[in-house]
């Protein structure tokens, strides 16, 4: 039987479900977050696992927290069926990727509806190959195409060749973007999120963190905050900047937002 993975579960049992409870949960299939936030309402979470209905409410709130598509994954480390590969940044021909794309697609782990999105941007790209902005934006295009198969990876599956190398390309553009104008602080984000979806915590600190000099409050610092906050709580560094970073967050998300709820439903358990 397949459970919770270990920050699930803590985060679980902190919004109010007893061990019990997640445990009848994982024995009826519902056990991921993503499972959890197919529910939709917390009245059918009470039924099924008997939680009580402020639980509930708060557990349907943190399940559906979603930014840029992201699933905030657990504290576990990079999944063994996954080890990632560092790869020399080039522009191949479509046809490579394309390739790669299909053959993933087969062990579905493609969003089959973001692949012309990536067509058309390579498109740009082989126009204007210097470009760091369509450098970008291609590792983002691929980046959501592979949503699935960083699911794979978050639950602890084995991905299909052909992914991981297609992880491994997209890797090899953020880096580029970065290199090229190393105050990028989107392509940072994006990798950060590519990272920390393959529990790759450490280094996505390590990416996100000089993100934090953009505009404090603003969009983009808070979506930077985010992964730099969940990375830090995931590798249990919760003190200092981690510390001072989280209260900023913590006063600049507007009331009913993702972002609140993430504080209250989620980062509170561990800065404060």
């Amino acid at each position: 039987m397949s459970s919770f993975n270990e920050m699930d579960t803590i985060v679980l049992t902190a919004l109010g479900a007893t061990t019990e409870q997640v445990s009848r949960l994982a024995a009826m299939g519902i056990n991921t977050k993503q499972a959890v936030a197919a529910l939709g309402n917390g009245a059918t979470l009470t039924a099924m696992a008997g939680i009580d209905t402020t639980a509930a409410t708060n557990i349907l709130a943190w399940a559906s927290i979603d930014l840029e598509g992201d699933d905030d994954g657990g504290a576990q480390q990079t999944a063994d069926a996954y080890t990632p590969q560092q790869i020399a940044f080039e522009i191949a021909p479509l046809e490579d990727y394309t390739s790669l794309i299909n053959g993933a697609r087969s062990e579905n782990e493609i969003n089959s509806a973001h692949e012309a999105a990536v067509s058309e941007i390579y498109g740009r790209l082989s126009v204007t190959p210097s470009d760091t902005n369509e450098i970008y934006n291609f590792g983002r295009s691929l980046s959501i195409m592979l949503e699935p198969a960083l699911d794979k990876i978050n639950t602890g599956e084995a991905v299909s060749a052909e992914a991981a190398q297609l992880l491994s390309i997209t890797e090899s553009y953020f880096k580029k973007a970065i290199e090229m104008f190393n105050g990028f602080g989107r392509a940072r984000i994006m990798y950060a999120y590519l990272l920390c979806m393959q529990k790759r915590f450490q280094e996505t600190i390590d990416i996100v963190e000089p993100a934090l000099t953009l505009q404090e409050g603003g969009q983009d610092w808070m979506t930077a905050a985010y992964w730099y906050l969940f990375a830090k709580a995931s590798v249990g560094d919760t003190y200092a900047n981690a510390s001072e970073v989280y209260l900023k967050f913590k006063a600049y998300a507007a009331p009913g937002s993702r972002e609140e709820r993430f504080v209250e439903n989620t980062l509170v358990h561990y800065f404060e």
